[in-house]
């Protein structure tokens, strides 16, 4: 029997899927999410896409081990507790596909997988990490001595809906001066144009710096870095990770924030390293197969598995200091 993983990643406009031989990704295709077909449309795609992969690689049914699943959402339980961008509520999205697979099916918030997934990554995996994605809103997946950390509710890693700005700008979730509403990229945005007077996009930013850009910028760095000094008072991680559509769009936000961020962090937790995400789109995938690896019968290792890509956290602020460019943007208060 092979040791074959599938691992998905569903999306509001589209799903990511790859297959695992081992440890090696050896399949990856990308399509559109059917959601107007409803939920049991999607599910019924998503078991069509593993028999479709397995097929491509030759494989049958009984050597899949295992399915990874990502959603959009908060989980407990194996179950998607709400999926805006899905129409999902309270759907048993691991019971239902384990029906029809005849295998584990294990499902997690997708921020939370591509935490699994980056700290797979590292030369020396963190046993606890923070994750936090930043594009239209704002995501974080926490890892706990190497497990998923989904808390009571599975809220656990909220992060983009702690309330920065009380009375601030009125976020979707129906309160005020959440922190995506600052540091995500409409955030970025809306930040450009209270400087500038005048109604701005993301793609905006995208150009020539110039003054009101930098404090554009640095003002969603400012608030994330205070969120991750509250963060790092709560649960005290080995290292945070940054990763996202902002973050590749805009490489000198991550300088910004670890100069912030040493400014507000208590003590030791100065030290705790702020680096830039690993894997880019593919790391729910490789989530969902450290997910099965972890939680069902077989080995959790290959011989022979290398990290990824090579990634130490080690260093403290003085030597992240000392590999930034010699001329970084200046933040300001």
């Amino acid at each position: 029997m092979k040791n074959i993983v599938v691992g998905l990643d569903v999306g509001g406009t589209s799903i990511k899927a790859g297959l695992f031989e081992g440890n090696r990704l050896v399949l990856r295709e990308k399509r559109a999410t059917p959601k107007q077909q409803g939920a049991q449309g999607v599910l019924d795609h998503l078991t069509q896409t593993v028999w479709r992969l397995l097929e491509k690689a030759g494989a049958q049914r009984e050597d899949l081990r295992g399915v990874g699943l990502g959603v959009p959402g908060p989980v407990r339980g194996g179950v998607c507790l709400r999926a805006v961008n899905l129409g999902w509520e309270n759907l048993p999205v691991a019971k239902l596909l384990q029906e029809g697979m005849d295998c584990p099916v294990l499902i997690a918030n997708d921020a939370n997988l591509a935490a699994l997934g980056e700290a797979s990554a590292m030369e020396r995996a963190p046993k606890n990490m923070v994750l936090v994605t930043l594009g239209t809103g704002i995501g974080a997946g926490l890892l706990q001595n190497g497990r998923i950390l989904e808390g009571r509710h599975g809220l656990a890693g909220e992060l983009g809906h702690m309330i920065m700005v009380p009375h601030g700008r009125r976020c979707t979730c129906g309160r005020s001066g959440c922190l995506e509403m600052y540091s995500s990229g409409r955030g970025l945005a809306q930040n450009y144009s209270e400087l500038k007077g005048e109604p701005m996009e993301v793609k905006d930013l995208m150009g020539p710096t110039n003054p009101l850009r930098q404090k554009a910028l640095d003002k969603g760095a400012r608030m994330l870095a205070q969120a991750l000094a509250n963060v790092a008072n709560v649960v005290d991680p080995e290292v945070f990770v940054l990763g996202g559509g902002v973050m590749e769009g805009f490489p000198e936000l991550l300088f910004m924030v670890r100069t912030h961020y040493e400014r507000f962090a208590l003590l030791k937790a100065k030290e705790i390293p702020v680096i830039r995400a690993q894997l880019g789109n593919e790391a729910g995938l490789y989530g969902a197969l450290e997910l099965v690896l972890k939680n069902t019968p077989g080995p959790q290792r290959f011989p022979g598995r290398p990290p990824i890509k090579r990634s130490r956290h080690k260093a403290g602020a003085a030597k992240r200091r000392s590999r930034e460019p010699s001329s970084p943007p200046r933040p300001t208060d």
